[in-house]
């Protein structure tokens, strides 16, 4: 990590694509536990990216695809293939890292023509609006009421509408620097601050883990609000996020990662298929219908 960042004093625009890259796969993984719904289940991780016995591992990218998953599972949702889906659409913003990623947008989007495709990928999909506090609030409760209405029964929005919102709504509460919180802005994001020390997207430092226990308890009600196909577990959800606070006591550390297996339990999730499963979900989404959601989620932001 010393060396990378090292390169990245001297390259940083390579080294924030390559880090975009391949952050997923190199960061350490260190023990979480979590407590699953039901209470007849037991959750453990997995530590050093050793392999736990006879799980079967749950959503473990941080942040998106593993935070959604889970706080739909705590909210009530148990069918498989829609938190399957709900947690590959949230992550699929990130994933799609020519078309949607905000690093490699943000740079070729400056090319006359694509300023506004640029603006709505920047500054809607991924929240680097730039805004002062009020516009954060602002923005958070528009998100908020947009997947409340989206989980409504009869809302008609498919699912991979509903975890673009969350990957938004996510990125408004990570993509903020400073007490009271002002967003990062379009132009060059987090870049720096996330090669030089405060990468607002590690959960374990300078108290980050608070504006994401605020958006896994916010996720939480959303969610909840809609026709989930079990009650809602508040008790599991305050356990969940206790034990992030409880880890980020014992001292910043840039590389720790939230991952959550779970014993005994259903839904089951096999993480080493997870990326052939989302990619296949995401080739079903038409180019043109997210072109026309991002231009109407622009609008409403």
């Amino acid at each position: 990590m010393i060396s990378f960042r090292a390169f990245a004093r001297t390259f940083p625009w390579l080294a924030i694509v390559l880090m975009q890259a391949s952050c997923s796969t190199d960061q350490q993984i260190h023990q979480l536990k979590a407590v699953p719904a039901k209470p007849a289940s037991t959750a453990s991780t997995s530590a050093q990216g050793a392999t736990v016995d006879d799980p079967s591992v749950f959503f473990a990218k941080d942040g998106h695809f593993y935070t959604a998953g889970y706080v739909a599972y705590l909210a009530g949702y148990h069918d498989l293939d829609k938190i399957q889906r709900i947690s590959c659409f949230t992550q699929t913003p990130d994933e799609e890292f020519w078309k949607l990623n905000a690093v490699p947008v943000s740079i070729y989007g400056i090319t006359p023509g694509l300023w506004t495709y640029r603006r709505q990928v920047v500054n809607g999909l991924h929240s680097l609006h730039g805004g002062d506090t009020n516009a954060v609030y602002e923005r958070r409760a528009r998100l908020k009421k947009m997947i409340e209405d989206a989980v409504k029964p009869d809302s008609g929005v498919p699912d991979w509408q509903l975890g673009f919102l969350i990957h938004a709504f996510g990125d408004s509460y990570a993509h903020v620097k400073g007490k009271p919180p002002q967003a990062y802005g379009p132009g060059v994001g987090h870049m720096f601050d996330s090669l030089f020390g405060d990468d607002p997207d590690a959960i374990f430092i300078n108290h980050h883990y608070e504006k994401y226990n605020a958006y896994v308890n916010s996720l939480f009600a959303a969610l909840a609000s809609g026709q989930p196909d079990s009650a809602p577990d508040e008790a599991a959800l305050q356990t969940f996020t206790g034990e992030i606070a409880r880890q980020a006591s014992e001292g910043d550390d840039p590389d720790k990662a939230v991952t959550i297996t779970i014993k005994n339990g259903s839904p089951t999730f096999d993480w080493d298929k997870n990326d052939k499963l989302c990619e296949s979900l995401n080739t079903r989404i038409a180019h043109k219908d997210i072109n026309d959601f991002l231009e109407k989620l622009s609008n409403a932001l």
